[in-house]
């Protein structure tokens, strides 16, 4: 499956070492330079501003060259990636921003968020979901603690056997 990355969940996967999770659960992975000058930004965490200066392979950066009425609270990554995925017809994108979310939906993509992608790598053991977790919680990732308590009842449910 090809999926356009936004600046959000490359950073703090990187943040909680688990980035590596990408390519074992996509087949194709994108992101514009847009979201790589967002990593590379001055105010980055040193972490994510190192990570985006030796790319790896497996993620290609490209330009779209289609364009759409963004709403003007959307960043400059956002825009790009939901342009991406449309040109290269992706139907994914991974992205955090609710906005974002809201816009990339309205293209007609689906949207999968950080957590998502750590529960799902969890189903696959590629990680162990508790241990990211914390780690996520100790960055300024916004999520809810219901929201953290309800993945991990599902990751704990999964290993006892009670759901897929």
């Amino acid at each position: 499956m090809t999926i356009v990355c936004d600046t959000s969940p490359l950073n703090y996967l990187v943040l909680v070492h688990s980035i590596e999770v990408l390519p074992a659960l996509f087949s194709e992975l994108y992101t514009t330079s847009e979201v790589i000058g967002e990593l590379r930004h001055a105010r980055a965490p040193e972490l994510v501003r190192r990570w985006a200066q030796g790319l790896p392979g497996w993620l290609h950066v490209a330009q779209a060259d289609g364009t759409a009425t963004a709403p003007a609270r959307l960043g400059a990554g956002e825009t790009s990636a939901v342009l991406l995925a449309k040109a290269l017809r992706a139907r994914w994108v991974l992205m955090d921003d609710r906005d974002g979310a809201r816009f990339a939906v309205e293209q007609g993509l689906r949207v999968i968020g950080t957590l998502a992608v750590l529960e799902q790598a969890a189903r696959q053991d590629l990680l162990d979901l508790p241990i990211v977790l914390h780690r996520l919680q100790a960055t300024t990732f916004r999520i809810s603690l219901p929201l953290i308590r309800a993945a991990l009842e599902r990751g704990a449910a999964r290993k006892a056997g009670r759901i897929d």
